[in-house]
């Protein structure tokens, strides 16, 4: 019996043995695989004197040469050479490649830019309210802003909203009893440096500035007043089609043409004339209005008045030049455009045909005035020649009055040559003084070149150099090519006359 069960127990435990060992087994082959794997993956790189590729994760000793190879885009290394004419393209001496720390720095960096290329993809595929909502998130508003700004004490605001105050504020001071000059004029000047913008310069005329202000303080009893208000208009009007609109249907023209023929105060007259230039340039409805009006006739008694005030008359002369260019201008504008522009043109050119002016400034007697203003300097010409040395023509020195002068005056005889060519010929002590100025200042314009040609051997430029002054910056040469352009139409057409 005891023998019987031995041979059970025994029996048993040879098939308990039997089903374990397989199991065994293969434990004993795998791990004894991932055993010999693991010790491969971390076996440290051997370097040679011979680049070797650097497995991924595989640690390699301090003070190599490595190398990222361009072309195999894998980790090479081998030991620094003591040869000093060894050339790599990628080479540098490394202490830990896989330090934790450039691990670490290695991940964020990734991810900073997968992070960066995720938000560039996803703005270019954001729609415009997207883009909106996203930067009204990152960004204030202007109103939480001026919360902001209200909290520290401190006030933003826009020209539109100054604009809009200033205007509530004037015509509170006109409700007034006790308003005073300088309270208007204060608020005249504030507006006046606004309107310089044009889009504040519409909005002054949206909120009927030209009419409920200019207008009725260029009737004010203060000329200190009634100049600003002139101003104001003229900072307006500069360029703003709307404000030369506004102006002309308030009847601005008038009251500007009073100013400056009737006003008392001379800086009242000189800012109206202003206003006036900038109201009626590159606008011929209203030059129609100014020629009208007598425009021109006011001008001429405006202009034998200041006798003495010659900067009145060149602001005159000016105006006029203006005027007279900008019709010269859009007939050579018409040959040379598109027939749709072409047709834009040539309704100005009509426009312009329609305000007669050369016909006025004949009838005027400006062919005979603008020449009497250059003849009467003709006493100053010997005095000022006698100053003009070689010092005078020097570009770095400011250019004396008598010279704008001259150029202005010149360069309006040659804007009206084709409606006065009859008057100057006929005007000897004219044709005099012209030829006398031009051998003047084709004298300084020799200066000019010989003063030109010293600052360049000075600076050692050379005719290539872009530092080299253009030829429209010579200032006396510029005059003493308009002279000679005149004495040529002068006698082009004293030549047809005689046929």
């Amino acid at each position: 019996m005891i023998c019987v069960n031995m041979r059970v127990v025994i029996l048993v435990i040879l098939c308990l043995c039997s089903f374990a060992s397989p199991k065994g087994n293969e434990k004993d082959s795998s791990g004894g695989k991932s055993t010999l794997d693991d010790a491969e993956s971390i076996e440290a790189f051997k370097p040679t004197h011979e680049w070797q590729s650097v497995k991924k994760g595989q640690p390699i000793p301090k003070g190599l040469h490595v190398r990222v190879n361009l072309q195999t885009g894998e980790t090479e290394a081998k030991l620094i050479s003591n040869s000093n004419n060894e050339r790599t393209d990628v080479l540098s001496v490394h202490d830990d490649v896989n330090s934790e720390e450039d691990r670490i720095e290695a991940d964020e960096l990734s991810k900073e830019v997968r992070e960066s290329l995720l938000k560039l993809e996803n703005e270019e595929k954001a729609t415009p309210s997207e883009i909106a909502d996203a930067v009204r998130e990152r960004f204030r508003s202007y109103k939480e802003l001026k919360e902001a700004f209200k909290q520290l004490n401190m006030t933003v605001k826009t020209d539109l909203e100054i604009m809009h105050e200033l205007i509530f504020k004037y015509k509170n001071l006109q409700r007034s009893q006790k308003t005073s000059y300088d309270e208007i004029l204060a608020v005249l000047t504030d507006m006046e440096y606004l309107v310089h913008q044009f889009d504040n310069a519409l909005e002054f005329v949206r909120l009927e500035g030209v009419s409920d202000i200019v207008i009725p303080m260029l009737n004010c009893s203060s000329p200190a007043v009634r100049a600003e208000a002139a101003r104001l208009l003229g900072s307006a009007a500069q360029s703003n089609v709307k404000v030369q609109i506004a102006a002309l249907e308030n009847g601005a023209i008038f009251s500007l043409l009073r100013a400056v023929s009737l006003d008392s105060d001379s800086v009242v007259r000189i800012r109206s004339l202003y206003a006036l230039s900038c109201l009626i340039r590159n606008f011929p409805a209203a030059q129609a209005r100014f020629v009208k009006e007598g425009g021109l006739s006011v001008l001429a008694q405006l202009f034998d008045k200041e006798q003495e005030n010659h900067k009145m008359q060149i602001k005159i002369i000016t105006l006029l030049y203006d005027l007279l260019i900008e019709r010269q201008d859009t007939i050579k504008l018409f040959s040379g455009y598109t027939p749709v522009i072409k047709e834009e043109l040539e309704m100005k050119m009509k426009q312009y045909k329609e305000v007669g002016l050369e016909k006025s400034l004949l009838d005027q007697g400006w062919c005979s005035k603008i020449p009497e203003v250059l003849l009467a300097q003709d006493q100053n010409w010997s005095r000022t020649k006698k100053r003009d040395d070689l010092s005078s023509a020097l570009t770095d020195i400011p250019v004396r009055p008598e010279h704008d002068f001259v150029e202005k005056v010149v360069d309006t005889l040659l804007a009206m040559v084709e409606i006065c060519h009859h008057d100057f010929n006929i005007n000897s002590d004219l044709k005099r003084m012209i030829i006398g100025l031009r051998e003047w200042y084709l004298e300084l314009a020799m200066k000019e070149e010989l003063n030109k040609s010293a600052k360049q051997i000075r600076e050692g430029s050379d005719e290539s150099s872009n530092d080299i002054v253009d030829e429209g910056f010579l200032y006396y040469s510029g005059i003493a090519r308009t002279l000679e352009r005149l004495t040529r139409e002068l006698e082009k057409f004293g030549a047809k006359d005689e046929l």
